[in-house]
């Protein structure tokens, strides 16, 4: 009994989202860093998610009920991506399929029927992760039963890419105002992102007695008309 009353009273952990990892997947050893290394874009007024931010779905009409676009800050192409969208607090999968990430760090799926189902929680408040795997060169990559063992299915890698979404439904207090739009990722794929601006060059300097012909020959005018007069 005494214990029990010690482990009631210690303090709540304080760690902040970059050093708490998603203690819901075990197989996993990952946290959500910040900025979030990949990025979910949904149509306006939504747009750019900002990293574990939350929003109410009901403050944003009919925009969730879109596919997403993707973002991804990886440093190297996968030959073959895995996106999943696992829903925390009810185990589910929400988006299941097979991409490509191109130069510009586009998460482009491959599939003609990709899996994706809108987050709609039930009640409260719902934790939606978005996961980028790299999938290497499979294209029977199959939803288990739970996320751990569909991780498991395929050599148990950890995500190149990770953002998590916090979604509710109203609860009697109205809608919520579209929260601030997060930041344009930085594609570390990208050409501009490692060539260094290059400064202008500089201008010419002037070469001697290239000056204007215009003002020499005016000027040999008004000295010979001097030396006339005199």
């Amino acid at each position: 009994m005494i214990q029990l009353l010690i482990l009631v009273m210690l303090p709540h952990s304080t760690l902040s989202m970059t050093e708490q990892p998603l203690v819901n997947f075990p197989c996993l050893n990952v946290t959500i860093p910040q900025p979030c290394n990949l990025q979910v874009i949904y149509p306006h007024p939504i747009g750019i998610t900002t990293c574990d931010g939350e929003y109410r779905r009901g403050g944003y009409g009919s925009a969730f009920d879109k596919d997403p676009t993707l973002k991804a800050a990886v440093t190297k192409q996968p030959q073959r991506a895995l996106v999943v969208m696992f829903d925390r607090d009810a185990s589910m999968f929400h988006a299941f399929y097979l991409a490509t990430v191109n130069k510009s760090c586009d998460v482009e799926p491959i599939e003609q029927n990709k899996m994706f189902t809108p987050p709609a929680p039930p009640f409260g408040t719902h934790h939606y992760v978005f996961f980028l795997f790299d999938a290497g060169n499979l294209d029977n990559v199959r939803e288990q039963s739970d996320m751990c063992a569909t991780v498991t299915a395929f050599d148990k890698r950890d995500p190149i890419a990770v953002t998590q979404l916090r979604i509710s439904i109203n609860d009697g207090e109205g809608d919520a105002a579209p929260a601030t739009s997060g930041e344009p990722l930085i594609c570390p794929l990208s050409p501009q992102a490692s060539t260094p601006a290059q400064a202008p060059a500089p201008a010419p300097a002037p070469q001697p007695g290239s000056g204007n012909s215009c003002q020499t020959t005016v000027g040999l005018y008004v000295i010979s008309l001097l030396l006339c007069l005199i």
